[in-house]
């Protein structure tokens, strides 16, 4: 079963989740992130989306397992819901409805906008669903994830790739340290880190 926790209590709890929200008066989105002391981007080889789906499931548990983290959070950089309107109507796609429904029996409903925390038992099933909503839904974006002493922060593209933010180097030491006994590969992006 997934925790929710209520989005204000989320940021309180762990402030140095990536926010974004919008400034009316300069007609910008205004961007928060914490300093961070490495910039990854992984990714993995797979021939069709439901494989890149399986084995990314697969790879976050392994690495995150070898960094002996027990449960990772995840929120939204920007104050929206986690069923959205997209989603939420959709049925021409199985694999939506069955993540909608996923969310929905974990008591997600379509109102809520908090953190979901997410324990290593049910991460695997959970990055399943969540990949196929970030893939499928461009509503559905820029859902960080941090574990709980707030030392690395992930997030997973629509195209599958991870960008893995360190915050410290003991954070950065231990990720390089285990990112090579998974299957991830350097995604090369310009400007970034090498693992």
């Amino acid at each position: 079963m997934l925790q929710k926790i209520k989005r204000r209590q989320c940021l309180e709890s762990y402030p140095n989740f990536p926010q974004r929200h919008y400034d009316k008066s300069i007609d910008e989105d205004i961007f928060n992130y914490p300093d961070i002391v490495a910039h990854y981007w992984l990714r993995l080889e797979a021939k069709t989306a439901i494989q890149r789906k399986k084995s990314l499931a697969i790879e976050i548990v392994k690495l995150y397992k070898g960094l002996g983290i027990e449960r990772l959070i995840f929120l939204c950089d920007a104050d929206t819901t986690w069923i959205t309107r997209n989603s939420n109507k959709r049925t021409d796609l199985k694999q939506v409805v069955k993540a909608v429904e996923y969310l929905k029996n974990n008591k997600i409903g379509v109102r809520f906008n908090g953190g979901v925390i997410v324990e290593m038992s049910e991460l695997n099933d959970f990055i399943k669903h969540f990949y196929v909503l970030t893939r499928t839904d461009a509503l559905f974006s820029y859902y960080n994830f941090i574990d709980e002493s707030q030392s690395i922060i992930g997030y997973i593209h629509y195209d599958g790739e991870v960008e893995i933010n360190p915050i410290n180097e003991n954070a950065k030491t231990k990720f390089l340290g285990v990112v090579h006994k998974t299957q991830f590969i350097d995604a090369n992006r310009k400007g970034t880190d090498r693992i």
